[in-house]
């Protein structure tokens, strides 16, 4: 066999041996601490590509011929999360990014041959600090559960145009802040495996009684001790009332999909 041959059948060879390394750490439940328990620095970085359809609802009063709204239900035009989660001992920092956009159309029931068209879409913010109120084993699954809080800074932009019989295309956009509280649980069932459950309350009835949520469930296969790559579900609530009188205008959406995504890992 060529020299080059061989060259060519060495590299995947130690490609193989690199990721498969003994003296790996893949995934533990005591991110943050060294072999004696001291705390040290852990970073995750989490850019994923997000397929969610939108759903929800818009009502923007005085709209002439009188379409006050429409319903959103449709396929995303295109959508994108990413998260950074950095452990110090039982603490923890952590930022969230999701944007989504969205469109539909719907016949508009006040002014028949009219058809409205709703564009919406949205880009959320959201760090938060967490404490790590558990860490032992679960039936011998090593688990590992955080308390989280923080505050979500939102900027959504509308467009709402009449079609047809229907006249009227206002638009606009705006943001507001939302505190949120959640938890975050861990399950390690194999050294390359995790399971990642996060689940969390938003907005707590503050800026005009708007409540939402949000849930996700990712699994993680740790390629070596710095990358892993990952799948799974996650889905959000977002309500916001504006203006003070009646009537005011609000929205709602929900965006719920899967998720596919690389984690970059630093550090202890």
């Amino acid at each position: 066999m060529s020299h080059p041959a061989r060259l060519l059948l060495l590299i995947p060879m130690a490609l193989c041996l690199a990721i498969t390394s003994a003296h790996a750490q893949y995934f533990t439940n005591h991110s943050g601490y060294t072999s004696t328990g001291q705390y040290q620095v852990h970073l995750e970085l989490s850019p994923y590509l997000w397929l969610p359809v939108m759903d929800g609802s818009f009502s923007q009063p005085a709209i002439q011929n009188g379409a006050s709204g429409s319903s959103l239900n449709s396929s995303v035009h295109s959508s994108f999360m990413g998260g950074g989660l950095l452990r110090f001992g039982p603490y923890s920092a952590e930022l969230g990014i999701q944007y989504a956009e969205g469109a539909s159309s719907k016949p508009a029931a006040s002014a028949p041959g009219g058809t409205v068209r709703l564009q919406t879409s949205y880009v959320r913010l959201a760090p938060g600090l967490g404490y790590q109120i558990y860490r032992g084993n679960i039936f011998n699954i090593p688990s590992s559960a955080d308390l989280r809080a923080g505050f979500a800074f939102y900027e959504s932009w509308w467009n709402l145009n009449g079609e047809g019989n229907l006249t009227g295309a206002p638009s606009g956009g705006g943001n507001f802040i939302q505190p949120w509280a959640g938890t975050r649980i861990d399950f390690i069932p194999a050294p390359h495996w995790r399971i990642d459950l996060n689940a969390l309350a938003q907005g707590m009835g503050i800026a005009n009684g708007s409540w939402g949520w949000a849930a996700s469930g990712v699994i993680s296969y740790a390629v070596n001790d710095w990358f892993d790559v990952n799948a799974g579900y996650s889905a959000i609530n977002t309500q916001h009332g504006q203006g003070g009188g009646a009537p005011k205008r609000t929205l709602e959406l929900n965006a719920y999909g899967p998720v596919l995504g690389v984690s970059f890992r630093f550090g202890g």
